[in-house]
């Protein structure tokens, strides 16, 4: 099994996730965060009437699945479709390897809970 995390602009969300469903991922999870890439970072705010100025992280989300190793490159392939822009800051992708999975409404732990 692998646990597959892309981070991805938020707009990207839902194509993200209908591009999963549609090679057979019916699982994920999404994490709001913020990080320092290479892309540019908005100008903001702080507060009504105060000047603009660079935001100092980029808003981000993670979409992040277990998928058997074999899904790897199909579920890669769904990401890149929906997100590769040829632009700083589109995110990036990686694959993990999983050892185990446990269950916590059972307490069973197996190689393939997925």
């Amino acid at each position: 099994m692998k646990k597959i995390e892309a981070i991805i602009r938020p707009e990207k969300v839902r194509a993200v996730l209908s591009a999963l469903k549609e090679v057979g991922v019916n699982g994920a999870t999404i994490v709001s965060e913020r990080g320092q890439g290479r892309g540019a970072r908005p100008l903001i705010r702080d507060s009504k009437g105060t000047p603009l100025h660079t935001a100092e992280y980029n808003p981000m989300n993670s979409v992040i699945t277990i998928v058997d190793d074999s899904k790897v490159n199909v579920v890669m392939a769904a990401i890149a479709k929906v997100v590769v822009s040829g632009s700083r800051g589109s995110g990036k992708v990686f694959v993990f390897p999983v050892d185990e999975v446990m269950d916590l409404e059972t307490g069973r732990r197996s190689s393939n809970l997925i």
